[in-house]
């Protein structure tokens, strides 16, 4: 009975209401009660007594509310099973998104291009400088990446690309059609440092 826990709780206080209200009147008399065949001797006071009804009164009322909390949670634990496939569902929709996201991300790069033993005045002068761009497997491709050489110094701006990218550069002295080639293709987006040992 969904009411009888709160009607419960409710006249328990109310009889200790009661009873602390009425306790001059109620005196100090006695009372005992017996209960023979379950070998108990109750006694106490009338104010005890009532006091005692009241708290009865209010425990059978938190008894009506926790009873069947047990199958509740039951039923509630059995909700949460069920939900475990539709989390894993979603996760694996979450992790599927996230793998299509980075293929959309774009990355923009700075890229130094270095001549050996080649001023930059010379690179400015009378070289052409390329840059090729594929993805996967494709054929390298002539991009429209303009390199800058400014301060005796050579450099990129690449922008937009796809993670798996993979970026090449060339060039050609015009002097001599001599011409130059980049050590390795870059893959977008990991760069990679060789280090030497100093010492």
């Amino acid at each position: 009975m969904f009411w009888a826990d709160i009607i419960l709780l409710f006249s328990g206080l109310a009889v200790i209401a009661m009873g602390l209200f009425l306790s001059q009147r109620l005196g100090n008399k006695n009372i005992e009660l017996g209960f023979d065949k379950l070998g108990l001797d109750l006694k106490g006071d009338r104010l005890t007594f009532i006091l005692m009804i009241g708290l009865v009164l209010i425990g059978v009322g938190v008894f009506f509310r926790y009873q069947n909390y047990e199958n509740e949670l039951n039923k509630l634990k059995i909700q949460v099973e069920g939900f475990k496939p539709v989390q894993e569902q979603y996760n694996k929709n979450l992790e599927a998104l996230n793998d299509q996201l980075k293929q959309f991300k774009v990355y923009d790069l700075y890229l130094k291009i270095s001549f050996p033993d080649v001023q930059g005045a010379e690179i400015e002068k009378y070289f052409k400088i390329d840059v090729y761009t594929k993805t996967g497997d494709d054929v390298f491709q002539l991009s429209n990446f303009k390199p800058i050489t400014s301060f005796g110094e050579t450099y990129v701006k690449l922008t937009n690309l796809n993670r798996g990218q993979r970026v090449r550069i060339s060039a050609r002295d015009t002097r001599n059609d001599t011409t130059w080639e980049s050590v390795s293709d870059i893959l977008i987006p990991e760069a990679e440092i060789q280090m030497r040992k100093s010492q």
